[in-house]
Formats: structure tokens, C-alpha cells, sequence
């Protein structure tokens, strides 16, 4: 060590200089404060012995000077005096000495306090290289971050959730958000909505906000169907993530009338249908695994239609909301959320948010919170003019007729999918693939499942029937024989053009007189009511073993038709 021996007693300074140099330190050597300080900033010394009571300038000052001189590096300074009063030992060591020993002092004590010191200084030495490091790594961390923010920000920068007939909150638990939520309007004058909350949370899981958004605002753009656009954000994700990665997802599209939704959900907490004094009316049950949970080719595109009253609602979450834990360890938890929706009166975002807050009581949430409200009303949104693709000048009419038989039947393949598929990326499809997939699924499953099978759907009114339903099923499938259902699509050209639908089975037919009268819950979720809503025509004849529908493929302000 290079060490300062200041003292005015030159024996003193010599005694000093043979005892360390023996220990194989370099010494140098001051007479008093002044030059000491003087050597010290010319030399930095790794430590200092410094006497206190020296003519010019003591060594109370010496020692604030040369501290002062240091900034944040330690240089330990001890006192070697004869001053044994407690009270001036005290300000030696205010004065920014670190420690002392009285003259006469014993020569292996001193040799141990100067080990000490040395060890303490290469430890602050090392804190302070590893406290460079970490604010230079703060800083390249701040600067990223800051780069990342204005990616995030420019990704999303044509988000639209600014519409009076929305509430929304999006509260990340770190500086970025696993949690996405996203609005574009679509080329009819319709809307789009994502809710979006990928595994874990901060930068890792809002790494696939940026791929999801850019994927999201095109395919709005395209106007594409709600199915269309989770399989190809799926498609996307399978190839994009890890496999140990998932986003659960609620893709919703609001017609531009306002009250008919399009709801494809996987993997999020059930969604609420709310009437309009804001009381649950209904759920969202979540149909399917998140998205890049399954393959492509596994993939359900199948969604809900829902036909909403005035003012009626639907609010989406995500799970950060129920699982939001107080200091107690409890959580705030379905039955707590449901009993405040079900609470009369206007319904804001803001009230939930206020109620969580008071729940949490202080305590930070651990994952990020969204939520959603989406009030049924017609959008005041802008229309860019485009090319009318449902005109009967650029529609070709085309027949199509398959023919399954028992064998066929007994793959149980999804045939709704595979219509779908049959239709193609023709335009005058484009924005009715959800709804013509939900018409196809009611019929080949009426067909099947009642009409050749004979299964009775009252099974399903429990969870216990629910499951012998499916097991019916699996078994009279399996021994099927002299069966078939027939399938006849036909695109008619016209103003607005259509698609007549037919399907035929074998068997003893669906009995339409079976169906409920409409009444306040069947205006949403799936079944032959929602169907007769969207076609024109709906028939079934031949003892219930034929059911024809024709399907306008007009603008989604006339999709529906009055109950």
C-alpha cells in the first residue's frame, strides 16, 4: 500500500516509515496539515496515518480536506495521538477519521488496524466497481426501455379505443404490459376489439404485443371474420413464441348497428352479457384453449353471436382482476366482481377499479389488470368508400353438393370447418364466414346428433347429462351404419347477392317444434333462434329431416333480421 505519514515529530515519522516499510508498504511523509493535503492530492495515497495536534493546520482539518477531496472513494485516515479525551477522539472521528490509536501505540496493533483498513478499502473499492457497473448497465437499461417504449407506443399508435360507447383499463404491473388491448374499425364501418394477456408479465410477455398489433390493425383493415382472425393469429403465435408461451385472447367484433357481436375467447376468465340497468344477464363462457396452445391444424375457429338490446353491455378482464391478492393472502375473486356488476345503476370501469384499489388496501398487484365495457349502440365511426364486393356484377353464381354417408359420419371431423374452407377467400364471404359457420355448425349437428343419432337434448340441462350426452353419442357413432346427410350450397348472384343453404339427413329428422318460444336469454349465444335471425328464410320440412336457409350476403347494418 502507498501510505501518508503526517506528523511534525520527525522521529516520529521515521519510526513510522522503518515499522511499514518492513511490512512492504511505500511511505511518504508530511510535517503538518497543509502539506499534507498537498501530497495527498498530488500522490492519492491508499492510506493515511495522521497525528492531530501539528502547527499550520491541524489534523482535524487536514483530514475534512483531504475527504472532501475524495468524493465517493474511501481512503481510511487514522488518528495517532496522545489525546486520550473522549470528546476529542469523538471529533477525530467526526471529522472524518475512521479510526484511532493513542500514543504510545503498540506497533502489531497498529499493523492489524492498517490490514483492517486495507481489507475494508478493497471491499469499498469493489462495491464501488460493481455500483459503476450497475449504473452504466442502468443506464444502457434505461435507454433500451426508452427505445422500447417508443417501438410499443409507435405499434400501437393507431389503436381506437377512444369511442364513447367504450370504457377500458389497462394497468401493467412493470413498466411493460403482458396484457394487450387493442380497437380498429373495420372497412363496413364496423369494430374490432382484442383483449390479450400473454403468460407471466413485464418485457417477456409483451414481446408479442408489437407481432399481435401489427397482425391485429391488418386483418381489421381486411375486414376479415372474427374466426379468420384468431386462426391467423394463431398461426402467427405458433410460429412466433415458445412453446412455453400462450396468449389468452377475447377477439370481438361490434357490427356497425351496434348490437350484434362476434366473439371468438380462449383462455380468459368468462365475460359478462350485462341488460340495461347493468345487472349480469349472462356469460361468456371462454370455448377454447389460448391462442399458440394448439397447432394450426387443431385449431377452433368456432365463435358466439350475440344480439344485444339497447344499452345492454358486454365487460371482458383478465385474470389479474380476480386474482388480485390483499396482505391478507386473499383474493379479490369472481363472487366479489359479480356482486358489484350486479349492483344497479350507470356501470364505469372506474367504479371496479376504485373497488379493487380499496381491496388491495396498498399491497401492489402482482399481475397486470384490463378491463373492458362495450355498450350496445350504433358506432359513429368513418367509412373509407371501397369497392362493393356483394354487388351481383362481380358475384358468379356457383352450386356445390357433397354427399356423406355412414363412414363419413363416423370420422366426425368438423364440417362446419370444412365448408368454410370450401368457400374460399372470395370477397362477398369476407365479412359473414363467423355467422355462415354458425348456420353450419346448427345444422350438420342438429342433423347428426337428433336427427340420425336420436339424442335428446334435454340430457344436457345437467352436468351429470351432460357428460352421458357425450357419451351417447360416441357410442351410437361408433356403430353407425345406412346413414347420410346430404349438403347442397348455392351462391345466388344479386343485390345483395346470397347463399341458399340446405341440409338433408337420413334419419328421423330435428323436431323444430321443440324450440323454446324467444324469450330474454336466447338473444345471445348459439342455437336455430340466433339462425332464424340471420337468414331470410328458414325452413324445415320433411318431417324435420330437411332444413333450408338462405343467407343474405349483405352489409352488417342489414345482417340481421327482426326477431
Amino acid at each position: 500500500m502507498n501510505i501518508l505519514v503526517v506528523d511534525d515529530f520527525e522521529a516520529n515519522r521515521c519510526l513510522l516509515r522503518c515499522l511499514l516499510e518492513e511490512e512492504g508498504h511505500n511511505v511518504f511523509e508530511a510535517e503538518d496539515g497543509k502539506e499534507a493535503v498537498e501530497v495527498f492530492k498530488r500522490y492519492q495515497q491508499d492510506l493515511v496515518l495522521m497525528d492531530v495536534m501539528m502547527p499550520v493546520m491541524n489534523g482535524y482539518d487536514a483530514a475534512i480536506a483531504i475527504k472532501q477531496s475524495l468524493g465517493e472513494t474511501h481512503v481510511p485516515i487514522i488518528f495517532l495521538t496522545a489525546v486520550t479525551d473522549e470528546e476529542a477522539l469523538a471529533e477525530a472521528l467526526r471529522g472524518g477519521g475512521d479510526d484511532f490509536l493513542t500514543k504510545p501505540f503498540n506497533e502489531d496493533i497498529l499493523i492489524a488496524k492498517i490490514k483492517a483498513h486495507s481489507r475494508i478499502k478493497d471491499l469499498n473499492e469493489e462495491i464501488s466497481s460493481k455500483n459503476q457497473e450497475l449504473s452504466t448497465f442502468k443506464n444502457i437499461i434505461d435507454s433500451e426501455t426508452e427505445i422500447a417504449e417508443h417501438v410499443f407506443l409507435t405499434a400501437l399508435k393507431n389503436n381506437y379505443l377512444d369511442a364513447p360507447h367504450l370504457q377500458n383499463y389497462v394497468s401493467p404491473c412493470s413498466t411493460f404490459n403482458g396484457d394487450l388491448l387493442l380497437g380498429a374499425v373495420g372497412p363496413s364501418g364496423n369494430m374490432y376489439m382484442i383483449m390479450a394477456d400473454f403468460t407471466g408479465h413485464g418485457l417477456p410477455a409483451a414481446i408479442g404485443a408489437i407481432p399481435v398489433s401489427q397482425q391485429f390493425f391488418a386483418l381489421a383493415k381486411r375486414g376479415v371474420a372474427v374466426g379468420d382472425m384468431a386462426e391467423e393469429l394463431n398461426r402467427y403465435l405458433c410460429n412466433l413464441l415458445p412453446s412455453t408461451m400462450f396468449c389468452a385472447a377475447a377477439i370481438i367484433e361490434q357490427s356497425v348497428t351496434g348490437h350484434e357481436f362476434t366473439v371468438w375467447s380462449g383462455g380468459l376468465p368468462s365475460g359478462y352479457v350485462l341488460n340495461d340497468n347493468n345487472q349480469i344477464r349472462g356469460q361468456i363462457q371462454s370455448q377454447h384453449m389460448p391462442l399458440a396452445a394448439l397447432e394450426p391444424y387443431e385449431f377452433d375457429r368456432q365463435v358466439e353471436v350475440f344480439r344485444l338490446r339497447p344499452n345492454e353491455s358486454l365487460f371482458f378482464y383478465t385474470d389479474g382482476v380476480t386474482e388480485a391478492m390483499n396482505s391478507e393472502g386473499d383474493m379479490f375473486g369472481e363472487e366479489r366482481l359479480e356482486d358489484m356488476l350486479n349492483e344497479t345503476g350507470d356501470f364505469y370501469v372506474s367504479d371496479v377499479v376504485k373497488r379493487l384499489d380499496s381491496f388491495l388496501a396498498g399491497t401492489k398487484a402482482e399481475d397486470d389488470i384490463t378491463m373492458l365495457h362495450v355498450k350496445a349502440q350504433p358506432l359513429e365511426t368513418e367509412v373509407e368508400e371501397q369497392p362493393d364486393p356483394h354487388s351481383s356484377e362481380v358475384v358468379v353464381g356457383w352450386e356445390l353438393n357433397l354427399h356423406l354417408d355412414a363412414e363419413a359420419l363416423k370420422k366426425d371431423i368438423s364440417m362446419a370447418d370444412q365448408l368454410i374452407d370450401m368457400l374460399g377467400d372470395q370477397d362477398v364471404f369476407m365479412n359473414h364466414k363467423d355467422y355462415l359457420h354458425t348456420i353450419f355448425v346448427e345444422f350438420y349437428s342438429n342433423a347428426l346428433e337428433h336427427g340420425i343419432l336420436g339424442l335428446q337434448s334435454s340430457l344436457k340441462d345437467t352436468e351429470d347429462g351432460y357428460i352421458e350426452y357425450y357419451m351417447q353419442r360416441a357410442q351410437r357413432l361408433a356403430t353407425l351404419e345406412d346413414a347420410s346427410i346430404d349438403i347442397n350450397l348455392r351462391l345466388v348472384p344479386g343485390d345483395p347477392a346470397s347463399i341458399e343453404i340446405t341440409f338433408k339427413d337420413s334419419g328421423e329428422g330435428f323436431d323444430i317444434t321443440k324450440i323454446k318460444p324467444s324469450c330474454e336469454d336466447d338473444s345471445y349465444g348459439r342455437g336455430i333462434l340466433l339462425v332464424r335471425r340471420m337468414t331470410d328464410v328458414l325452413e324445415y320440412t320433411e318431417g324435420g329431416t330437411k332444413v333450408f336457409a338462405k343467407y343474405p350476403l349483405c352489409s352488417a347494418s342489414q345482417r340481421f333480421q327482426a326477431a
